[in-house]
Formats: C-alpha cells, structure tokens, sequence
C-alpha cells in the first residue's frame, strides 16, 4: 500500500498544488485553525506529517516568525523537491513511522493532514506510540482528516468507496488516548467551496484525491461523465468542505 501511495503522489507532484491549492483563502482558513489550536508559538519546534508540498507550512511561516525550522516529513521525495532549499523548512525524505521512531521528546507541535487514511490499522497504532515518543512534555499534536461522509461532486461509486475507507476520527481520539496523550477532543472545521465546473472535472481526470488512484482511466472516464451528467447546468460547483481536527496533549 506505501508503495501505491507514493506511486501516486510522485505522479501528482508538479500539479499538486494547482490541484489543492483551492485560493490563498483556504490555506489561510486552515493554517488559523492550525495556528490556533495547536498555540503555536515562536520557540515551538513543529513538525508536518505527510507535508507534500508543505503548503500548510510555508503558511504558518507568513503567520508567525519561528526560532527554528518546520520539519516537513513526507514519503515522496518528488513532493519535497520545493522545499529543499527553503530558509525555514527541513525537508524529510521518509515514512511517518520510520521518522518519528528516530526522535525522542523533539516536537513541541505536531500536525498531520490527510496521512493517517493512508495506514491500515497496525500502522496507525504503531504511529501513535512513536509520535508520543517524539512530542516533548505539553507538547500537542493534531490530527486533521475529511469527516467519514463527504458531499463531492464525485461520482457515486467514489462517493462509495470514500465511506467505506475512510477512517473515523472516533478511531483517531481512541489511538491518542490509548497511546497516552491527554484532553483529547475533536473539532469539526468547513469551508465553503466553489469551484469553476470544468476545473473540478479536470481535478477529477488528475485524480487529485487518492482515492481516484484506485480507477482505471475507462472507469475515471466513465464516472467523470456521470458528474458532467449530474451537473449539466451548473457552471460552478459549490459543496462544504469538512474536516475533523482530532488534538491531543502530552502531560506525561
């Protein structure tokens, strides 16, 4: 499985951005929330799990000025390449088990997005234990991920197969407090969307969500067709896009 999703964001990584990269709202939307969640602070060391192109990080930097720089992590090499000579980011070539497992008490703030679906369960529970080894005393880490239900303009059989994978953040609160990490809550953060139709189309043929790496291009095709069906007349696609912040602390 680490093999296909690497397979699928080296493939993605020179379009990555134009296809996440919704407007400079968003990402500021969801570095506050990151910013004030996790009380981000100048002397905080940080580190980004599954930062891709680290657009979240490059964010933080422009909201607050670090004494130290933002370690990003991530399993494809080819996401990293534009961060590798960045003044205030460590770019970090590796997996997230392997990475936080050769740290100990080094992070004061640790934030994930959309990573952890991409474990199966061993994997998630053997994370947990080796994040709690790598956040220092009162450290923080939040765990960021789409709700078990979304409402895409996808087609259905993706609708589908999203609810059938994705992982709950029931699960995520329980493997934080299992592992050790204390106040353990969830928060619910949405964002408006709308997206020019033929630019979301064009998302979908790139396969921007992971989850679309598991069609064949016939069967992207014909589902591509099933949304232009369903949105003929509409020019501009608008949904909610909703996510769980699921934070935990470190006491002991």
């Amino acid at each position: 499985m680490i093999e296909n999703v690497k397979k699928h964001y080296d493939s993605l990584s020179k379009i990555y951005d134009d296809l996440w990269f919704y407007s400079s709202d968003f990402v500021s939307f969801m570095t506050d929330h990151i910013y004030q969640k996790l009380e981000l602070k100048p002397t905080d060391k940080i580190l980004d799990l599954g930062a891709g192109t680290g657009i979240y990080s490059k964010d933080i930097l422009k909201k607050i000025k670090l004494q130290q720089s933002i370690s990003c992590v991530d399993l494809s090499n080819e996401m990293l390449k534009s961060l590798k000579n960045h003044p205030s980011i460590e770019a970090f070539h590796s997996d997230a088990i392997s990475f936080c497992r050769s740290k100990n008490d080094e992070f004061d703030k640790v934030f994930s997005k959309e990573m952890f679906h991409h474990l199966n369960i061993s994997e998630r529970d053997i994370l947990y234990k080796a994040l709690f080894q790598a956040v220092k005393k009162d450290g923080i880490v939040g765990i960021l991920q789409l709700t078990p239900t979304i409402e895409y303009p996808l087609f259905q059989d993706a609708l589908d197969y999203f609810e059938q994978n994705q992982i709950h953040y029931k699960d995520i609160e329980k493997g934080l407090v299992d592992t050790g990490f204390s106040d353990v809550k969830t928060l619910f953060i949405s964002y408006p969307l709308e997206i020019e139709k033929g630019k979301y189309l064009n998302m979908i043929a790139n396969r921007y969500m992971s989850l679309l790496s598991n069609y064949s291009d016939e069967e992207l095709f014909l589902g591509t067709e099933q949304v232009k069906e369903k949105y003929k007349n509409e020019p501009t696609l608008k949904f909610e896009d909703t996510f769980v912040m699921v934070i935990g602390r470190k006491t002991k």
